[in-house]
């Protein structure tokens, strides 16, 4: 009878310890996938502002309050723009930077629209 209990024991002792093992297994995987999800997310994160960035000719000259004819010109200048299949891209923090380049290089002669 008393190895019956101790059996029994040993029995209930592996169950709780299979279920211990499966929760912290689980905890494990769970903050895997947690971990994955926010790489995941940033990387999303990534992409949109980077489509944000990314404007067309009409957006950019509605952006930084010009016409599309200046930044025609700016074009000849040297405005950093970018292909995109067919069209033409411009990443908005290139061109600020461009303009702000361009301010210091020409000073007040430049009349760019960036402060």
């Amino acid at each position: 009878m008393y190895d019956l209990q101790r059996n029994i024991e040993k029995i209930q002792k592996l169950e709780a310890d299979k279920w211990t093992l499966f929760l912290e297994m689980f905890t494990v995987r769970f903050g895997e996938l947690a971990d994955q999800m926010r790489k995941i997310q940033a990387g999303q994160d990534k992409v949109a502002d980077m489509n944000e960035r990314l404007l067309k000719k009409n957006e950019l000259a509605k952006k930084l309050q010009v016409s599309i004819s200046t930044i025609s010109k700016l074009q000849t200048e040297g405005l950093p723009s970018m292909p995109c299949g067919a069209a033409i891209r411009f990443d908005y923090l290139e061109v600020l930077q461009w303009l702000r380049g361009r301010r210091r290089k020409h000073g007040n002669e430049a009349r760019c629209m960036v402060a």
